[in-house]
């Protein structure tokens, strides 16, 4: 399927995101991704609802991420972050960026896709899901700084 889909760029990641959070979000490359246990995972799906690419993130983007959104309280994210556990409304609120964040795979050439499901751990994966982040032959990884709140992964796959 990487053929099918947009190489997600730093500047497109960069460019959604300030839309979000601001300009002085701040986005760069990183080597890799450190899948653990508790990755969240974003399943986009095609039109016929197949998945065709996901986005991992780890847990203090999302709770960054999901904070900032809805001017939830830094000390409240950092909290989540290190405890591993994000509240709904974080969860929720990272939920919309992981639609906004479907726009860096499409472009006028590409077919579409939509976000399908959200899952809060790669347990919770289902199995066409799991294969396709096995088989992905595109991958990008990048580190992104949310300001005034903290620092994350995100990582790409299709």
């Amino acid at each position: 399927m990487s053929g099918s889909y947009a190489k997600p760029a730093k500047n497109a990641v960069k460019n959604m995101l300030a839309m979000l959070y601001g300009d002085e979000v701040e986005v760069a490359d990183s080597a890799d991704f450190d899948s653990g246990e508790n990755t969240i995972t974003a399943v986009y799906v095609s039109d016929d609802a197949k998945p065709v690419a996901l986005v991992k993130c780890d847990v203090p983007f999302g709770a960054y991420a999901g904070a900032a959104l809805s001017m939830i309280p830094a000390a409240g994210a950092k909290d989540a972050a290190e405890e591993g556990e994000l509240s709904k409304m974080m969860l929720d609120n990272l939920h919309e960026v992981m639609n906004i964040l479907s726009r860096v795979f499409l472009s006028d050439s590409t077919p579409h896709l939509r976000l399908g499901t959200m899952y809060k751990s790669l347990g919770e994966l289902p199995g066409d899901a799991r294969e396709l982040g096995e088989q992905c032959g595109t991958q990008v990884h990048f580190q992104v700084e949310i300001p005034q709140y903290g620092s994350g992964k995100l990582s790409m796959a299709f």
